[in-house]
């Protein structure tokens, strides 16, 4: 400011009033109009931080948390009955991209108390079994709990979830058939809809069944890249190529009945 009026006053000494006022104007001019824009650019900044904040505190893993939608103010209060309680699903329609359903119309009810099943053609999941565990929640709802995982650690957390669901709703979402084996009903979905339902042994009683079917598949799959299956195999093959030889031998020294031949 020190600066301009030392510019003014030699403008004004040397050039006159007028020549002073047009600089001292166009200074102001340009002045208001820089803090104008700053302060427009510096609006939208800060509304697309609060947007960021926002977006960062609502999503946990590409979902919007239902924390932000369960306690919101207008939201009323819930009376549930436990004796009475269950999970239902009634005409569901779920879709990620439009025109490729997930969920079509399905419609199942889940008793209180059971453990369902429903199929489907790390570190994370230890997290959060851990969570749920500790939570000791009256519902528990399962998605690919153990997938990526190795049969001992696999084994170890069914172990840990069979006592978790005792007598507790559950809901398992699974593609590994053998971690729902001891459901107390299976409900298989076939291009978003249920195609099936029933218990393990009833679903493999029909050859026919889609389960049955993936059952089939994983089993093969699993025994066909047994460790131990695949060196039984190749030991089996050296076995057959050395009695091989030892024949072949034994055949190029009979001759006349005479090794020396």
């Amino acid at each position: 400011m020190f600066e301009v009026m030392l510019v003014s006053g030699v403008l004004y000494y040397r050039c006159g009033a007028q020549f002073a006022l047009v600089t001292l104007g166009t200074l102001g001019t340009y002045t208001a109009f820089t803090v104008a824009v700053t302060r427009w650019r510096t609006r939208f900044r800060i509304e697309m931080n609060k947007a960021d904040n926002d977006a960062g505190n609502a999503a946990i893993d590409s979902l919007l948390n239902y924390e932000t939608v369960k306690d919101k103010v207008m939201a009323p209060s819930l009376q549930i009955a436990p004796e009475t309680a269950t999970v239902a699903f009634d005409n569901v329609h779920f879709e990620y991209i439009e025109g490729q359903k997930v969920l079509n119309g399905i419609t199942f009810e889940v008793p209180a108390g059971k453990k369902v099943a429903i199929v489907g053609g790390g570190e994370k999941q230890r997290v959060a079994i851990a969570r749920a565990i500790l939570k000791d929640p009256p519902v528990i709802v399962y998605d690919e709990a153990t997938s990526s995982l190795d049969s001992i650690t696999e084994e170890t957390i069914l172990g840990a979830m069979r006592d978790v669901v005792k007598y507790r709703t559950s809901i398992f979402i699974a593609h590994r058939l053998s971690t729902v084996v001891d459901a107390d009903e299976i409900i298989v979905l076939d291009q978003g809809k249920v195609a099936e339902r029933g218990t393990h042994h009833g679903l493999l009683a029909n050859p026919g069944s889609i389960y049955s079917e993936m059952w089939h598949t994983q089993s093969n799959r699993v025994q066909n890249h047994n460790p131990k299956w695949d060196a039984k195999k190749e030991n089996m093959s050296k076995e057959e190529e050395r009695k091989k030889l030892q024949e072949e031998i034994v055949n190029s020294v009979k001759g006349c009945g005479n090794c020396s031949c």
